[in-house]
């Protein structure tokens, strides 16, 4: 036997022994298989949510029309599974508005589903809790200026829809679920005028009554969890009067002849409000200067309104227009009145003296007509 053949057979031989150990049914000796990563993909299914908005006034051939790619520009849908356990966010924002019959499809591994959806969320004005760390039945959404005791004009409203009935997502399947959303933020635009005591009719625009007169809203409902239900803190913001942008575009809204009040006889000021509801403890505050002069709680306007005392009345209304008439008396203007104090340095004529706040004489809720006080003539 030569070298080279000698050497083949030690070769094989040693390969045999090497190797005895795999021949028998208990393969604990043998390497394990290597199996390369994402051969086996977890198997998932498709879940298109419909969203639409309804939930408001506006009847377009006999009924609502779905006004969602008009009113929401950003969507957050926050999916958490059957236990209200956090999953993931998907986020979406129109460039500039969202297709007719809008609709996003999610891909999620076989299970059950409930699922959140906020509409214009963005964390200049709205902020969440941290959805690592707080289950579905723990979930805030807030005004960031919360923390801060006043706020300017909001400019984006919210809106929130949910599908809180778990959802199954069912491997190769694609499930298709319908969520209507609701507006949680309302406008209301506040009208003061005066008029004169005695007189029947016409307003008073003595300059006198626009001098440091501002208004403003006190609200306690700053915050809401991620069942649409208002929480009320223990602090309260104070909202401070605005106006809404593009005054036309609102016009129209408020008024039925799209024709804004006289501006030298009307204050006028623009609110955000949060949802509402018949529960609602935000009021409104008149001040002239530093004086608190007039204040009464939302609610007691708008209660006054049959449809209104009911949540999917609130739910439904946009926008609240709220127009106070105030008696007034001017007991100093008397052109032939002798200045009391006269002063031979003051240039120009006598300034206007600070009209008297008489009681309110009415008020208007979106066109409905309330008699707070009888004139006396």
């Amino acid at each position: 036997m030569n070298k080279t053949l000698t050497t083949i057979l030690a070769s094989a031989s040693f390969l045999a022994m090497t190797l005895a150990g795999c021949i028998k049914e208990d393969f604990s000796d043998c390497p394990p298989d290597v199996i390369p990563p994402d051969t086996v993909p977890e198997e998932k299914g498709l879940l298109t949510l419909q969203l639409s908005y309804l939930m408001h006034n506006t009847v377009e051939n006999g009924t609502y029309a779905d006004l969602f790619n008009d009113q929401v520009r950003k969507v957050d849908v926050f999916v958490f599974d059957d236990k209200g356990e956090y999953v993931q966010t998907v986020e979406e924002q129109a460039d500039v508005r969202f297709p007719e019959d809008y609709e996003t499809t999610l891909t999620l591994p076989e299970g059950n589903y409930r699922f959140v959806v906020w509409g214009n969320h963005y964390h200049d004005e709205t902020d969440h809790s941290d959805l690592e760390t707080h289950a579905l039945d723990e979930c805030r959404m807030w005004l960031t200026a919360a923390l801060e005791g006043e706020t300017e004009l909001l400019t984006d409203s919210l809106f929130y829809g949910s599908e809180l009935q778990p959802v199954e997502v069912v491997a190769g399947e694609e499930s298709v679920v319908p969520i209507d959303l609701m507006k949680v933020r309302n406008d209301v635009r506040v009208l003061v005028r005066w008029r004169e005591k005695g007189q029947k009719e016409g307003y008073c625009s003595v300059p006198a009554h626009f001098s440091n007169l501002t208004a403003q809203i006190v609200t306690y409902t700053m915050a809401g969890d991620f069942y649409n239900n208002p929480l009320t803190p223990r602090d309260s913001l104070i909202l401070l009067p605005g106006d809404f942008s593009p005054s036309a575009r609102y016009d129209s809204v408020f008024y039925e002849n799209r024709q804004a009040p006289a501006a030298d006889e009307t204050y006028k000021a623009d609110f955000a409000v949060m949802r509402l509801t018949p529960q609602t403890e935000d009021y409104l505050a008149l001040y002239q200067g530093d004086s608190l002069v007039y204040q009464r709680p939302i609610m007691d306007f708008l209660s006054r309104v049959e449809e209104y005392r009911t949540q999917e009345g609130l739910d439904r209304e946009d926008a609240y227009l709220i127009e106070l008439l105030f008696e007034c008396e001017h007991p100093g203007d008397d052109p032939d009145r002798p200045d009391p104090d006269p002063d031979p340095d003051r240039p120009g004529p006598r300034p206007d003296p600070t009209p008297e706040w008489g009681a309110l004489i009415s008020f208007r809720v979106n066109g409905w007509n309330f008699i707070d006080r009888e004139i006396d003539i």
